[in-house]
């Protein structure tokens, strides 16, 4: 397993955190929404990845796994959190195009949410993949 820390000042800055709005104005997600810690774990047989996000409250992942992207060659497994819907732990299968790819469509999800802070967890989270994707790489 691995495991990444994630600070303040990483979190914070405007690469990562997805505010919207303007100075008088905005939004971003939620101290409960932003993530302390992602943790990386292959499965036993290799042919899977799956990130788990730990964050700072202790709300209950789903019991359900649902599919990201169903038409996607190698769909990305979800769980989201049972009463914020945000992003717990994702698991991805055969993929071979590695953490930029999984941020990428993280980002494209993030407009079909319904509710604010899911949209902003999910940009969140897509930010963080790029940014971090040479300490998050994996390859299958």
């Amino acid at each position: 397993m691995k495991r990444v820390f994630l600070d303040s000042n990483f979190l914070f800055s405007k690469e990562v955190m997805p505010f919207q709005g303007n100075e008088l104005s905005y939004t971003y997600p939620a101290p409960n929404d932003i993530p302390k810690e992602i943790d990386v774990t292959p499965s036993q047989g290799g042919n899977d990845v799956a990130m788990r996000f730990v964050y700072g409250d202790r709300e209950e992942a789903g019991v359900e796994e649902t599919v990201l992207d169903s038409e996607a060659d190698s769909p990305i497994h979800l769980i989201l959190g049972r009463y914020s819907g945000k992003l717990m732990s994702l698991r991805v299968s055969g993929n071979k195009e590695g953490v930029p790819a999984v941020a990428e469509r993280l980002r494209v999800a993030s407009t079909q949410r319904t509710k604010k802070n899911q949209e902003l967890n999910f940009l969140l989270l897509s930010n963080i993949l790029r940014e971090k994707q040479d300490e998050l790489s994996f390859s299958l």
